[in-house]
């Protein structure tokens, strides 16, 4: 269990104990939790052995992502903005998303934990990038995709617009 983003016990099922890794005060450990982790881990294993598993994705032929580039708020010169990637409709969920301006690269991105699915099975993912746009700037948003033969990159800018 966490609180705050700090461990505040677990449940060592060898020894058959729970292990109190806190500085809270022992007035406050509950009683019966390492019967409640013994419940929780028994319930977790049942719901595991009913799941079965979707085979599906091995199957799954690729799908190349669509990608567009578009700025979050209206663009003024010399004010912070960030331009949205969007990126939809790929599988597999592994993507590795790039970012440059004016042909020099400034962002590299692993969004594998910010994918998300699509209903069709597909995945989607944001990537963003903050930037002050300048006269004559060319941000591009490059993806890298098992469905695709080369990196696609999509730019926003100066004559470029996605």
């Amino acid at each position: 269990m966490t609180l705050d983003e700090n461990d505040v016990y677990y449940a060592d099922f060898k020894k058959g104990l729970l292990v109190w890794d806190s500085r809270l005060p022992t007035s406050v450990h509950v009683p019966h939790a390492y019967s409640y982790e013994v419940h929780y881990r028994s319930t977790c294993k049942y719901e595991l052995n009913r799941w079965k598993p979707d085979k599906s994705a091995s199957t799954k032929t690729k799908e190349a992502p669509e990608i567009i580039v578009y700025p979050r708020d209206e663009v003024k010169k010399e004010e912070e903005n960030t331009l949205i990637c969007f990126i939809s409709h790929f599988f597999p969920p592994t993507v590795n998303i790039k970012w440059t301006k004016n042909d020099v690269e400034v962002s590299v991105e692993d969004p594998f934990i910010k994918c998300l699915p699509n209903s069709d099975g597909t995945f989607y993912v944001f990537s963003k990038l903050n930037f002050v746009p300048s006269e004559g700037d060319i941000y591009g948003c490059t993806v890298e995709h098992d469905a695709l033969k080369e990196p696609k990159t999509m730019f926003w800018g100066e004559n470029k617009e996605a």
